[in-house]
């Protein structure tokens, strides 16, 4: 999995858990939650995207519901600071390729350049 997808699920996990405390609704659901947030940490120490993997610990089935959002919480921020360096790099590749490919730059294009040299 992406670790942006997985970083966007653990934000979701501690929204339901937010939810779910303050209104009580899904309260039958805690036990699903804490599976998901378990396979996320797994997921994200299987990836080694952890360095000390003590830092974050699987929760047990009955863990509280503010614990799994707190948890889930940490767990994104933790990974988020890189999954939005990624995108930031992402992008702004895209942002040169648009930029090399934009109609007012093609005749300035290396490729062009190239070819104006073959010509004389």
């Amino acid at each position: 999995m992406e670790k942006r997808k997985l970083v966007e699920l653990l934000k979701e996990i501690r929204n339901l858990a937010g939810e779910m405390s303050m209104t009580g609704m899904y309260r039958h659901a805690g036990a699903t939650l804490v599976k998901f947030y378990n396979r996320c940490l797994e997921e994200a120490k299987s990836q080694g995207l952890l360095q000390n993997d003590n830092l974050f610990v699987q929760l047990e089935e009955n863990s509280n519901i503010d614990d799994v959002g707190v948890c889930a919480a940490l767990l994104a921020r933790y990974l988020r600071d890189d999954a939005e360096n990624e995108s930031i790099k992402v992008k702004a590749k895209i942002a040169n390729i648009q930029e090399f490919m934009a109609p007012e730059n093609i005749d300035k294009g290396p490729i062009n350049q190239l070819l104006a040299r073959d010509d004389e």
